[in-house]
Protein backbone atom coordinates (compact mmCIF):
# COMPACT_ATOMS: atom_id res chain seq x y z
CA UNK A 1 0.00 0.00 0.00
CA UNK A 2 1.29 3.46 -1.32
CA UNK A 3 1.07 6.48 1.00
CA UNK A 4 -1.13 9.03 0.48
CA UNK A 5 0.97 12.27 -0.17
CA UNK A 6 0.23 14.82 2.60
CA UNK A 7 -1.15 18.16 1.51
CA UNK A 8 -2.22 20.94 3.64
CA UNK A 9 -6.01 20.66 3.72
CA UNK A 10 -9.12 22.88 5.78
CA UNK A 11 -9.73 20.85 8.80
CA UNK A 12 -13.27 19.75 7.58
CA UNK A 13 -12.02 18.17 4.07
CA UNK A 14 -8.59 16.16 6.22
CA UNK A 15 -10.94 14.68 8.48
CA UNK A 16 -13.06 13.38 5.72
CA UNK A 17 -10.41 12.18 4.00
CA UNK A 18 -9.42 10.11 7.58
CA UNK A 19 -12.74 8.85 7.70
CA UNK A 20 -12.98 7.65 3.75
CA UNK A 21 -9.37 6.32 4.60
CA UNK A 22 -10.97 4.45 7.89
CA UNK A 23 -13.51 2.83 5.86
CA UNK A 24 -11.74 1.31 3.07
CA UNK A 25 -9.02 -0.48 5.59
CA UNK A 26 -11.71 -1.69 7.68
CA UNK A 27 -13.81 -3.10 4.86
CA UNK A 28 -11.64 -6.12 4.93
CA UNK A 29 -10.14 -6.56 8.18
CA UNK A 30 -10.85 -6.07 11.63
CA UNK A 31 -9.82 -2.78 13.83
CA UNK A 32 -7.33 -4.55 15.95
CA UNK A 33 -5.78 -5.63 12.83
CA UNK A 34 -5.33 -2.29 11.16
CA UNK A 35 -2.30 0.25 13.00
CA UNK A 36 -2.63 3.78 13.32
CA UNK A 37 0.51 4.16 10.96
CA UNK A 38 -1.66 2.35 8.47
CA UNK A 39 -4.52 4.72 8.40
CA UNK A 40 -2.17 7.78 8.78
CA UNK A 41 -0.66 6.19 5.52
CA UNK A 42 -3.39 5.67 4.13
CA UNK A 43 -5.41 9.33 4.59
CA UNK A 44 -2.47 11.11 4.26
CA UNK A 45 -2.53 12.54 7.51
CA UNK A 46 -0.50 12.23 10.65
CA UNK A 47 -1.39 9.52 13.10
CA UNK A 48 -1.27 12.56 16.11
CA UNK A 49 -3.99 14.58 13.80
CA UNK A 50 -5.83 11.43 13.32
CA UNK A 51 -6.11 10.83 17.59
CA UNK A 52 -6.48 14.38 17.69
CA UNK A 53 -9.78 14.47 15.93
CA UNK A 54 -10.90 10.81 16.97
CA UNK A 55 -9.35 9.78 20.32
CA UNK A 56 -7.94 6.61 19.42
CA UNK A 57 -8.44 4.06 16.69
CA UNK A 58 -12.09 2.71 18.19
CA UNK A 59 -13.23 6.15 17.96
CA UNK A 60 -11.88 6.66 14.41
CA UNK A 61 -14.03 3.11 13.33
CA UNK A 62 -17.17 3.82 15.25
CA UNK A 63 -17.11 7.94 13.43
CA UNK A 64 -16.57 6.31 10.15
CA UNK A 65 -19.42 3.12 10.85
CA UNK A 66 -21.26 6.03 11.64
CA UNK A 67 -21.48 8.03 9.23
CA UNK A 68 -22.38 5.23 7.05
CA UNK A 69 -24.71 3.80 8.91
CA UNK A 70 -26.61 6.85 9.15
CA UNK A 71 -26.51 7.62 5.30
CA UNK A 72 -28.15 3.78 4.20
CA UNK A 73 -30.62 4.54 6.94
CA UNK A 74 -31.72 7.47 5.64
CA UNK A 75 -32.03 6.47 2.31
CA UNK A 76 -34.34 3.13 3.18
CA UNK A 77 -37.42 4.52 3.13
CA UNK A 78 -40.76 3.36 1.79
CA UNK A 79 -44.36 4.75 1.90
CA UNK A 80 -46.39 2.51 4.13
CA UNK A 81 -49.55 3.22 1.82
CA UNK A 82 -47.52 1.02 -0.98
CA UNK A 83 -48.35 -2.80 -1.25
CA UNK A 84 -45.72 -5.00 0.68
CA UNK A 85 -44.37 -6.29 -2.44
CA UNK A 86 -44.17 -2.50 -3.84
CA UNK A 87 -42.70 -1.56 -0.22
CA UNK A 88 -40.10 -4.31 -0.20
CA UNK A 89 -38.76 -3.75 -4.08
CA UNK A 90 -38.69 -0.16 -2.97
CA UNK A 91 -36.45 -0.96 -0.05
CA UNK A 92 -34.39 -3.27 -2.20
CA UNK A 93 -33.78 -1.38 -4.97
CA UNK A 94 -32.61 1.18 -2.41
CA UNK A 95 -30.55 -1.08 -0.57
CA UNK A 96 -28.59 -2.72 -3.86
CA UNK A 97 -28.49 0.91 -5.25
CA UNK A 98 -26.39 1.72 -2.32
CA UNK A 99 -24.13 -1.04 -2.39
CA UNK A 100 -23.23 -0.52 -6.04
CA UNK A 101 -22.37 3.30 -5.38
CA UNK A 102 -20.44 2.83 -1.72
CA UNK A 103 -19.10 -0.82 -1.62
CA UNK A 104 -16.34 0.20 0.88
CA UNK A 105 -18.92 1.43 2.94
CA UNK A 106 -21.52 -1.18 2.37
CA UNK A 107 -17.91 -3.80 3.15
CA UNK A 108 -17.05 -2.04 6.11
CA UNK A 109 -20.47 -2.33 7.36
CA UNK A 110 -20.75 -6.27 6.77
CA UNK A 111 -17.28 -6.69 8.51
CA UNK A 112 -18.39 -4.24 11.40
CA UNK A 113 -21.48 -6.51 11.74
CA UNK A 114 -19.51 -9.76 12.74
CA UNK A 115 -17.08 -7.80 15.14
CA UNK A 116 -16.55 -8.83 18.58
CA UNK A 117 -16.90 -5.25 19.44
CA UNK A 118 -20.07 -4.70 20.62
CA UNK A 119 -20.01 -0.90 20.07
CA UNK A 120 -18.90 -1.76 16.66
CA UNK A 121 -21.31 -4.59 15.84
CA UNK A 122 -24.28 -2.19 17.25
CA UNK A 123 -23.47 0.29 15.09
CA UNK A 124 -24.15 -2.12 11.97
CA UNK A 125 -26.72 -4.07 13.73
CA UNK A 126 -28.89 -0.52 13.72
CA UNK A 127 -29.06 -0.91 9.72
CA UNK A 128 -30.65 -4.53 9.97
CA UNK A 129 -32.89 -2.99 12.87
CA UNK A 130 -34.03 -0.45 10.96
CA UNK A 131 -34.94 -2.55 7.57
CA UNK A 132 -36.76 -5.36 10.27
CA UNK A 133 -38.80 -2.08 11.15
CA UNK A 134 -39.65 -1.29 7.75
CA UNK A 135 -40.69 -4.71 6.74
CA UNK A 136 -42.69 -5.42 10.21
CA UNK A 137 -44.48 -1.52 9.30
CA UNK A 138 -45.34 -3.03 5.43
CA UNK A 139 -46.32 -5.93 6.62
CA UNK A 140 -48.69 -4.40 9.41
CA UNK A 141 -47.34 -6.30 12.57
CA UNK A 142 -45.64 -3.43 14.63
CA UNK A 143 -45.78 -6.14 17.49
CA UNK A 144 -44.48 -9.14 15.81
CA UNK A 145 -44.13 -12.91 17.08
CA UNK A 146 -40.96 -13.81 18.07
CA UNK A 147 -40.83 -16.22 14.80
CA UNK A 148 -41.45 -13.69 12.74
CA UNK A 149 -38.95 -11.77 13.48
CA UNK A 150 -36.27 -14.21 13.60
CA UNK A 151 -37.31 -14.81 10.22
CA UNK A 152 -36.89 -11.46 9.06
CA UNK A 153 -33.32 -11.35 10.31
CA UNK A 154 -32.57 -14.58 9.10
CA UNK A 155 -33.54 -13.23 5.63
CA UNK A 156 -31.30 -10.29 5.96
CA UNK A 157 -28.63 -12.30 6.26
CA UNK A 158 -29.33 -13.96 3.61
CA UNK A 159 -29.69 -10.86 1.55
CA UNK A 160 -25.88 -9.92 3.19
CA UNK A 161 -24.27 -12.95 1.87
CA UNK A 162 -25.51 -13.12 -1.33
CA UNK A 163 -25.01 -9.29 -2.02
CA UNK A 164 -21.44 -9.97 -0.84
CA UNK A 165 -21.06 -12.77 -3.49
CA UNK A 166 -22.76 -10.19 -5.99
CA UNK A 167 -20.42 -7.55 -5.21
CA UNK A 168 -17.44 -10.11 -5.76
CA UNK A 169 -18.55 -11.29 -9.04
CA UNK A 170 -21.67 -9.74 -10.73
CA UNK A 171 -23.50 -12.49 -10.70
CA UNK A 172 -26.81 -13.10 -11.09
CA UNK A 173 -27.33 -9.42 -13.14
CA UNK A 174 -29.37 -6.94 -11.00
CA UNK A 175 -33.43 -7.94 -12.14
CA UNK A 176 -32.48 -11.64 -11.20
CA UNK A 177 -30.93 -11.14 -7.67
CA UNK A 178 -33.84 -8.61 -6.80
CA UNK A 179 -36.54 -11.45 -8.03
CA UNK A 180 -34.51 -13.96 -5.94
CA UNK A 181 -34.55 -11.98 -2.70
CA UNK A 182 -38.24 -10.36 -3.21
CA UNK A 183 -39.04 -14.71 -3.52
CA UNK A 184 -36.96 -15.40 -0.42
CA UNK A 185 -38.41 -12.75 1.86
CA UNK A 186 -41.75 -14.32 1.41
CA UNK A 187 -41.04 -17.36 1.29
CA UNK A 188 -39.19 -16.67 5.06
CA UNK A 189 -42.36 -15.10 6.03
CA UNK A 190 -44.88 -18.10 5.00
CA UNK A 191 -42.66 -20.36 6.75
CA UNK A 192 -43.06 -18.08 9.88
CA UNK A 193 -46.66 -18.23 9.44
CA UNK A 194 -46.43 -22.21 9.26
CA UNK A 195 -44.60 -22.55 12.22
CA UNK A 196 -47.30 -20.07 13.76
CA UNK A 197 -49.86 -22.22 12.98
CA UNK A 198 -48.41 -25.76 13.88
CA UNK A 199 -47.48 -24.14 17.39
CA UNK A 200 -51.14 -23.05 18.09
CA UNK A 201 -52.74 -26.49 16.52
CA UNK A 202 -54.25 -24.76 13.77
Amino acid sequence: MSAVPRRRLPRKERREEVLAAALRLFAHRSVDSVAMQELAEESGASAALIYHYFGDKRGLASAALARAADELIALMRTDPADPVPVQLVTGLEVYLDYLRDHPVSWSALLTAGGSDDVKLAGIARRVDDHAVDLCLRALGTPQPPLVLELALRGWLELVKSTCLSWLRTGQPDRQTLEALLAGCFFGCIDAADQALRAASGS
